[in-house]
Parts: structure tokens; sequence; C-alpha cells
């Protein structure tokens, strides 16, 4: 059958009963363990097209010099942010051997570049598992991206993968907090002195 809409009911349901949900796809796996108890997202479509080829991605990589014959282009149905983590995973066994390590980056189409998720190992069935707490379109890839194409790691919010200064933005969010305690105790010194 087709794979159809997995509500946020379901995902509410699945989190009190501390329960897994697993959907089978064609030379894929969804496995959402440990969902959170408050989750509103739904799953609206659980489709992934493996070997995809979505052209705004294979023309970043293309006009890059990247290698095709070692990057696979993995495309969700569903877009946009999942009831919890999910641990994806999919036979490679078409394009990448057992023991190969890939790096999964998310291709994020407003900046047109690559944000690094994580490193992976393809297992001896030939499956490799990400873990996802969004969906869009990914590439896995034998070897790192160029720099020309990828976000930096500390400007990269590893929540959504996008491109958002979080770290420096909570850097300044802590200095001002200290600023902002320091100016109260020398207040309170001065008071206290007179």
């Amino acid at each position: 059958g087709t794979l159809g809409t997995v509500s946020s009911d379901t995902f509410k349901a699945a989190a009190q009963k501390n329960s897994t949900i697993t959907i089978k796809g064609n030379g894929y796996t969804w496995e959402f363990s440990d969902i959170p108890a408050d989750t509103a997202a739904s799953l609206t479509s659980p489709v992934l097209t493996v070997g995809a080829n979505v052209p705004a991605v294979t023309s970043k990589l293309t006009t890059a010099g990247t290698d095709a014959s070692k990057t696979l282009q993995l495309s969700f149905a569903n877009s946009g942010v999942l009831p919890g983590t999910a641990k994806v995973t999919v036979n490679v066994k078409d394009k990448f051997a057992a023991g190969t390590q890939l790096f999964c980056y998310y291709f994020n189409p407003e900046t047109g570049l690559f944000g690094e998720m994580q490193k992976c190992t393809v297992d001896e069935d030939n499956n490799v598992t990400v873990a996802l707490t969004h969906c869009s379109d990914y590439v896995l890839t034998s070897s790192e991206l160029a720099q020309s194409l990828t976000v930096a790691p500390a400007q990269q919010s590893t929540q959504t993968g996008d491109a958002a200064p979080v770290v420096p933005m909570a850097v300044a969010t802590v200095l001002s907090m200290l600023a902002i305690a320091f100016v109260f105790a020398n207040k309170k010194r001065k008071l206290v002195n007179n």
C-alpha cells in the first residue's frame, strides 16, 4: 500500500506509552523513539526518494565540480520539523560499499549551501542510519564537500541545519547577562557603602 499521513495524535499516543513508531518504505525505514509528549507535528508523508535528482542540489554539486558518483541524494516528500528525532535507515548498496564512511549534508534552498549534519558508516548490510529532526533534501557523500558549498558548523543550527548564527548569539546573550549582573552588583555595593 501507499504510505500515508501519521497524525500528531498518533505520535502523542506513542509518547504516552513510551512506544516506538516504525515505518517501512522501499529501501528505507523510519524509527521514532523518545517522542516528546507535547509534540504537535505530524508526518504528512513518510515517502523518501533514494537516489533523487533534485535540480537545485544537482546543479550546485555539478557547478562545484563534485564527483556525482560519490554522492547519493535523499529527497523527503514530507517537509519541515518532525514530531521527534527520527532514525532513518537507508539501503545504499547500489552506491556505497559496507564500511564506507559517509558525510550527510542538508541542502538549504534559501542559501544554496549545504550544512553538515553528521558522519555515518555503511553497515555490513549496506545500510546507513542518520538521525533527523526535520525533512528536506539531503546528500550522502563519501568525501567532504568543498568549503565553498558548505556553511561552517559554528554558524549552523543543529536543530534545523540552517545558517542562523546560533553560537555567536548565545555568547552575546551570556556576556550581556554578565554585564548587567556586574552593574547591579556595583550599584548595590555603592548603596551599602553610603
